[in-house]
């Protein structure tokens, strides 16, 4: 453990002191942490832009809001938790993204992209209306920049004269290279003044006496202005990956890849995370044909409607938590027009380390009640390659959601299978008890089956490949039985929901339905194993609550 200085200590030093202290947090922080190799890049590109903030800055009095948060692992340890450090991502331990409830110097929780502005504004009007002095500083990349919430922000800003400081931290690259005019121009200038928002030159990054002089004379000035700070992007060197098995973004990358073969209607279109589905080698093969259209969420959705109403059958790739973003336009643009746009839904379910912010828990519950919407769950690597290949011949809007998963069963064969429309599979046929199932939590039913059958317990087990249109059949041929567990890696509102539904619609009063989902809170960090047992749904769990009910 390096000796790391209290804020009050970094005030004084001089600049030689924090280049020192820069050389420490830059030896320190790789080593005390190995979690999420493009987050120690990124905070590691900004050690010395955020000792030179802590020491020009009486942070937590003055505000400090760093957007997205994926570059403030520096900023942690300089706030009283290096000695914690060595927990951050871990269940348990220091969250990977500011968080209010963690410390008083993370101003404003962060996650997703392009807030930082929008919030820093609005402290600053209330601090001011208390009459409050204090400085206002938003830390934003030149990725998060594209985003189309910092622009909304931005031209509001400038009409308000408050004294608040935008950082822009401009390493020229994003998790996946920057998209847009804005950054393809040398028109930062241009484009800030056009917004009534004072531009104050460029400094180098990783030059102390520099970074503390320009930043005293940023924040110094008043109204709404930009310092634009360059940086270096880091490269840490990668940790082999020893697993067997191709996790889901891979497994959807090669089909997407066959399905463009096959089919010169398709066209994919992702908010810059091409890289994160396993589509950058696809992306290299067809440029035309894998649009890349930055950090816009809204914007990729209405532009898959817009490829869609032309003919076209756009492939929309979104992360479950970043789909949120895109709720209205998948409502108002896709839905509502009954348009054959394709949405794949990634990282749905617990996601673990990243957190509350990206686990993909809402997406069945706000899609669910959208008319036209077929929604679909895969439970492995073959099924995501045949409801994929499904969805292409389907005539409308089509989801479907598959997590951050290296278990995918998946037998490349180079050959797609048609998925019966609105289809359920028994996996198991059952007696007194069934477990209901969608996506990878039918292998978890399985586990939980087979456990219970060791008990001498016939439990049936059916895994709904679709959630709606939900399979009626399946669910007649099982009402049979006295109990139905629902289980899924989802809040409420999804396939228990579905089946509550069901059996109120029918009458169907001999069916007991119990529900194993999310809980009614915001589920933190740590491993998917140690979260699904945390929300009782890992498979002991499970077992020990199917025991009640074959007991009752």
């Amino acid at each position: 453990m390096p000796n790391i200085p209290s804020l009050e200590e970094l005030r004084r030093m001089s600049i030689s002191e924090l280049e020192q202290v820069a050389v420490i947090l830059r030896e320190f922080i790789p080593n005390a942490t190995k979690e999420k190799k493009g987050h120690l890049e990124s905070s590691l590109s900004v050690c010395e832009l955020t000792v030179a903030l802590h020491h020009v800055l009486k942070a937590p009095e003055d505000v400090l809001i760093w957007d997205v948060g994926h570059q403030a692992y520096v900023h942690k340890v300089l706030t009283d938790r290096a000695d914690k450090f060595s927990t951050n991502r871990k269940h348990g331990g220091l969250s990977g993204f500011p968080s209010r409830s963690e410390s008083p110097y993370d101003a404003f929780g962060t996650g997703h992209s392009s807030t930082s502005i929008s919030a820093v504004t609005g402290m600053a009007i209330q601090d001011y209306k208390l009459g409050r002095s204090n400085q206002h500083v938003a830390v934003i990349g030149d990725g998060a920049l594209t985003g189309g919430m910092a622009f909304e922000a931005l031209n509001y800003l400038g009409t308000t004269g408050l004294d608040v400081l935008i950082i822009l931290n401009d390493n020229q690259k994003a998790i996946d290279p920057n998209v847009g005019a804005l950054h393809e121009g040398q028109t930062y200038e241009m484009f800030f003044q056009s917004m009534n928002i004072r531009y104050m030159g460029s400094v180098n990054g990783h030059q102390m006496s520099d970074l503390v002089q320009q930043l005293r004379y940023a924040l110094s000035a008043s109204g709404p202005r930009v310092l634009h700070v360059e940086t270096i992007a880091e490269f840490l060197p990668s940790e082999p990956n020893y697993k067997s098995e191709l996790p889901f973004q891979d497994v959807f990358g090669q089909a997407i890849e066959e399905l463009l073969e096959r089919d010169d209607r398709l066209t994919v279109v992702s908010p810059a995370m091409l890289s994160g589905a396993g589509l950058s080698q696809v992306a290299a093969k067809y440029p035309q044909r894998v649009l890349d259209v930055g950090i816009a969420e809204q914007n990729a959705a209405t532009l898959s409607a817009g490829i869609a109403a032309a003919g076209g059958v756009p492939i929309l790739h979104l992360y479950s938590t970043f789909a949120q973003r895109a709720y209205d336009q998948i409502i108002h643009d896709i839905a509502l027009q009954n348009l054959h746009v394709i949405i794949c839904l990634d990282r749905a379910g617990l996601v673990g380390n990243d957190g509350p912010t990206h686990h993909g828990a809402f997406d069945l519950a706000f899609l669910r009640p959208i008319p036209n919407l077929v929604i679909s769950a895969p439970r492995n690597g073959i099924e995501l390659r045949n409801v994929l290949y499904t969805a292409t011949q389907h005539n409308g809007p089509f989801v479907i959601r598959y997590p951050r998963d290296t278990e995918a069963r998946f037998d490349a064969q180079g050959k797609f299978d048609d998925v019966e429309f609105g289809s359920a599979e028994v996996l198991r046929e059952g007696k007194k008890l069934y477990l209901m199932s969608t996506g990878t939590m039918s292998r978890r039913a399985m586990d939980v089956a087979n456990t219970l059958e060791k008990d001498g317990y016939t439990v049936g087990v059916i895994h709904h490949t679709f959630i709606k249109p939900i399979d009626k059949r399946a669910l007649s041929a099982a009402s049979r039985a006295t109990h139905w567990v629902a289980l899924e890696d989802s809040s409420v509102g999804g396939l228990g929901s579905a089946l509550s539904e069901w059996l109120h619609e029918n009458r169907v009063d001999e069916v007991r339905l119990s529900q194993v989902h999310l809980p009614d809170r915001f589920v933190e960090h740590g491993s998917v194993d140690e979260l699904h047992l945390g929300c009782g749904m890992d498979t002991e769990s499970v077992v020990n609550r199917c025991r009640e009910l074959l007991h009752s």
